[in-house]
């Protein structure tokens, strides 16, 4: 975690980066409709789901999904079932 105000390295966000997209390719195997109103964000490790989902089921496969990839740390599931 950063100090505020402290920027970020390129490795971090390029690690992020990777991250989200693992997570994106994760979400389009599991769930490819349902998941696709989700917001990936990323910082240093710690992921943020926003969004719409379809079903508490769906919701929960999108932490299950996002928890299951490497470098994550944590998981913030703020995913608003529609």
């Amino acid at each position: 975690m950063r100090a505020l105000g402290q920027q970020a390295t390129i490795e971090e966000e390029i690690r992020d980066e990777t991250i989200g997209r693992a997570i994106r390719r994760r979400f389009e195997l599991v769930e490819p409709t349902a998941l696709s109103g989700v917001i990936i964000q990323v910082n240093d490790g710690a992921v943020t789901l926003r969004g719409v989902a379809p079903s508490l089921e769906a919701a929960w496969r999108a932490e299950a999904a996002a928890r299951g990839i490497t470098g994550v740390g944590q998981v913030i599931n703020q995913i608003l079932v529609q």
